[in-house]
């Protein structure tokens, strides 16, 4: 086993079955480019397992002690860093289940799908790699 420091959105030194992110897309300087990179370093089928802040496309929704929280957070950290580098700054509410499907198939993936997990801060995404690569 080796681990290797890198920028994932400057592309990925090989190609992998599984490639995990972690709380990861939405602070990104460039996040359709860190997926892009993602879905490029899969093998055919490969899997991108993304897990992301539990949040609502309508920030209205985004209430209570929890997203309090997230919001904190958010410009504590998240924007902060992305928009330091010159980024998006979606921060910790900034990529809800629509972002996160529209910047997957924007990327080329041929799947998003949202798997059930009882977790009042994070979602988990699998997106899958199309089986075969396009000529």
């Amino acid at each position: 086993m080796r681990f290797v420091v890198a920028d994932a959105a400057d592309g990925l030194p090989e190609r992998y079955d599984v490639v995990t992110t972690f709380d990861v897309v939405h602070d990104a300087v460039n996040p359709l480019r860190l997926m892009r990179s993602v879905h490029d370093a899969l093998v055919p089928g490969g899997v991108h397992l993304c897990l992301e802040i539990n949040c609502s496309d309508r920030p209205e929704d985004n209430v209570g002690p929890v997203a309090a929280l997230l919001y904190g957070f958010s410009v504590v950290y998240c924007m902060t860093a992305s928009l330091a580098q010159g980024g998006d700054g979606l921060g910790t509410l900034g990529l809800p289940e629509s972002r996160l499907r529209e910047l997957g198939l924007r990327a080329g993936f041929a799947e998003v799908r949202r798997v059930d997990i009882d977790n009042p801060f994070n979602s988990l995404y699998t997106l899958r790699r199309a089986d075969r690569t396009t000529t």
